[in-house]
């Protein structure tokens, strides 16, 4: 798994320009795909781990351990299926809001992206709003 860290810091982050907030949204997006498809390799390994835990129940009945040791197993395999679940939902979340993310985007990109390209293409710079009210 990779650490997530901060993406810009300082007044770089500060701006909320029209490519900035599409930029800010793009990685936003990836994060949380990257974040899922971590999630889904970890939901598979305690998946794998469960069944393990099950065959060594299996094991340890068959070699007549005592009944103390095998009930424990077996909650152990049964826990890690139930928090392999709770990861799916997470993992599920995750997969939601980068889908949210990418319609925000794209929403933001339709209703500002004409307006960004009329600035960008003036000589002159835009004045902020407000700048005639009193």
């Amino acid at each position: 798994m990779s650490d997530i860290t901060p993406v810009g810091t300082g007044a770089a982050s500060d701006d909320n320009s029209y490519s900035a907030l599409q930029t800010k949204l793009n990685v936003l997006m990836k994060m949380l795909d990257d974040g899922a498809t971590e999630l889904g390799s970890v939901r598979a390994s305690m998946m794998g781990n469960a069944k393990r835990c099950d065959s060594t129940v299996t094991a340890i009945e068959n070699a007549d351990f005592d009944g103390e040791f095998i009930e424990l197993t077996s909650l152990v395999s049964t826990a890690l299926v139930g928090a392999a679940g709770q990861v799916r939902q997470l993992e599920q979340g995750a997969l939601d809001m980068a889908e949210e993310t990418r319609l925000v985007r794209q929403r933001h990109a339709k209703k500002y992206g004409p307006l960004d390209a009329v600035r960008s293409g003036r000589r002159h710079k835009t004045p902020k709003p407000g700048v005639f009210e009193e």
